[in-house]
């Protein structure tokens, strides 16, 4: 506090590990991104940022060009005492082609994934402290759609939870036992789901069936690049 006019306040976080600090920063992106730590938006007074297992706010009342310097000011002296740590393996599996950058949302649970999209009322895949989850969005041939990877602790978990989705997901239509699925869903739009060892990859929102299989097809590659060391 400088002043009556002046309040600034500073909150750190530590998570359990920086991906979970990158999980928390993902939360809420929008804003003016910055160069600060390993990330950080800006917009109305407010700064956030991560860095390590550090996430951080830092909050004006009153935005003035005084208060918007002394923030930077104070973030970059906690940026610059902490390590630096590492982003989750699963946002690399991400295809870099037509992503949306600040789409990105990283997290664990149920509650998470229907605060960045509302899938069902029920958790049905299976979402929970371990399992790691990423969404994003892609700008593909004038149309956006949303790519979800799910990483479980074993394979069987992951083919239980691609079982439980088709069931529940797709109930109106007949069951497929098969790894891979693609179905309209309403008002020509696709869902094109597939499991892989311990991944499940869902596309929602696409309207060309040819967009949907390229990005499960350009995903799996990618999970195999990050996880298994290997090229398809």
């Amino acid at each position: 506090k400088k002043s009556s006019d002046i309040s600034i306040v500073a909150e750190i976080y530590q998570m359990n590990s920086s991906e979970d600090a990158y999980g928390i920063f993902s939360n809420d992106t929008e804003g003016e991104q910055v160069k600060l730590g390993q990330g950080a938006v800006y917009a109305l007074g407010l700064l956030r940022f991560w860095k390590g297992s550090i996430f951080a706010r830092l909050l004006a009342y009153r935005e003035t060009e005084e208060t918007k310097s002394i923030i930077f000011t104070i973030a970059s002296k906690i940026a610059d005492a902490l390590p630096e740590g590492s982003i989750p393996k699963l946002v690399s599996c991400l295809p870099p082609d037509d992503l949306i950058e600040n789409s990105i949302h990283y997290f664990h649970k149920q509650v998470s994934l229907n605060i960045f999209y509302y899938l069902a009322d029920s958790n049905i895949l299976n979402l929970d402290e371990n399992t790691s989850a990423v969404l994003s969005r892609y700008r593909i041939c004038g149309q956006k759609v949303r790519l979800l990877i799910v990483k479980y602790k074993k394979p069987e978990d992951a083919q239980s939870a691609y079982v439980q989705f088709n069931k529940i997901y797709f109930r109106d239509k007949p069951f497929v036992s098969s790894p891979e699925r693609l179905e309209e869903v309403e008002d020509g739009k696709f869902v094109s789901v597939k499991y892989v060892d311990k991944f499940i990859i869902i596309v929602f929102e696409s309207s060309d069936q040819k967009i949907s299989k390229k990005l499960i097809k350009d995903a799996e590659k990618k999970i195999m690049e990050v996880f298994y060391e290997r090229k398809r």
